[in-house]
């Protein structure tokens, strides 16, 4: 991604239990704050490289407030994850969500968006 987007700057955390991550739900997200002139494009370039093919049931999700496009899947080696890229006219990210059901990664996706994210 860094190659992509030479010239933004990156962010990235991870959030939960780590002592424990069996038992716990964790969050993981990485993005950043190019111009970018097709969302569309852009979060399809993102999913494409950053989940190489290993996830399954890929869809479109609401992307809260922020608009946008975004797209979640579940790991089908990693069981237990599940992932979301987006992209809007400022902002390009991943979340990776370990141990959230398929049918909460999505909603999840979006309470964690809403927290990271901030217009400037």
């Amino acid at each position: 991604m860094r190659q992509r987007y030479p010239q933004a700057k990156w962010v990235s955390a991870g959030y939960g239990n780590f002592e424990d991550p069996s038992a716990r739900k964790l969050t993981f997200f990485a993005a950043t704050s190019p111009k970018l002139g097709s969302p569309a494009q852009e979060a399809q370039w993102l999913w494409d490289n950053v989940t190489e093919g290993e996830l399954e049931n890929p869809s479109f999700v609401s992307t809260g407030s922020f608009g946008g496009v975004a797209k979640c899947g579940n790991h089908g080696v990693l069981t237990s994850a599940s992932m979301c890229v987006w992209a809007d006219s400022g902002s390009i990210g991943v979340v990776i969500l370990w141990a959230y059901a398929p049918s909460e990664a999505k909603s999840a996706f979006v309470r964690s968006r809403a927290q990271i994210e901030r217009r400037g």
